[in-house]
C-alpha cells in the first residue's frame, strides 16, 4: 500500500477546513480571555499560554466555574495584539480557501482585537 504524503494541513473538504478553523479561532479568544484576566494585575511583561511551538491549545474546561465571574474592561495586551495579527492572515487565508464570506464579522472582530 502506498499513501499519498499529505502537507499537515490537508482537509477532505470545506466543511472540516472551517470546523478546525472556527475551533482554533475558539481556542485563541479563550486563551486570550483566560491569559488577559489571570494577569490583569501584574504590571511586568508576561508569556501568553500560546507560542510557536505549542500552538493554540484547547483550553481546561476544569479551570473555569460554572458561575458567572467579575467583569474586567477590555483590554489587549502587546503579545496577544502579535498573536492576533499572525491569526488574522491565517484567518484570512481560510476564509479565502473555503469561499465563505459569512466570517466576515469575525475577520473585523479578529482586526479590531490586533490593532487594539
Amino acid at each position: 500500500v502506498e499513501l499519498a504524503a499529505e502537507s499537515p494541513e490537508y482537509f477532505a473538504n470545506t466543511g472540516i477546513r472551517k470546523a478546525v478553523l472556527l475551533t482554533r479561532y475558539a481556542a485563541l479568544v479563550k486563551s486570550w480571555l483566560m491569559d488577559e484576566r489571570n494577569h490583569a494585575h501584574i504590571s511586568y511583561p508576561w508569556d501568553p499560554c500560546i507560542d510557536d511551538h505549542t500552538g493554540i491549545r484547547i483550553p481546561d474546561e476544569a479551570l473555569f466555574s460554572q458561575w458567572e465571574r467579575t467583569s474586567l474592561p477590555l483590554s489587549v495586551s502587546p503579545q496577544y495584539r502579535a498573536i492576533f495579527r499572525e491569526f488574522v492572515d491565517y484567518f484570512e487565508s481560510q476564509m479565502d480557501a473555503t469561499g465563505d464570506n459569512t466570517l466576515a464579522l469575525e475577520l473585523i472582530l479578529l482586526k479590531q482585537l490586533a490593532n487594539s
